[in-house]
């Protein structure tokens, strides 16, 4: 488990089922571990990965936390490609 409250932080981890949280604004996470999950602030950047029965990165996604379609505070998973909240 990784956590960062600084403004403008970068945040990596490819721990399998590792979780990543930040609260600072303008901050970017990136969890390519297996079943890895993060949550941030508006205004971060989150990176997530996918992988396949055969532990193979099947896909690489990031999206801007708009409050809107990505929620601020709420973890997220990738799950088909797509950013699933949990």
């Amino acid at each position: 488990q990784v956590a960062t409250s600084g403004d403008y932080s970068q945040v990596a981890t490819s721990g399998d089922y590792s979780k990543v949280a930040v609260k600072g604004d303008h901050s970017v996470i990136a969890n390519i571990g297996i079943n890895g999950i993060v949550k941030g602030a508006i205004g971060c950047w989150i990176t997530l990965a996918e992988y396949d029965e055969y532990n193979i990165i099947k896909c690489v996604k990031s999206a801007k936390i708009d409050g809107v379609k990505i929620k601020e505070n709420t973890w997220y998973r990738l799950k088909g490609g797509e950013f699933v909240e949990l």
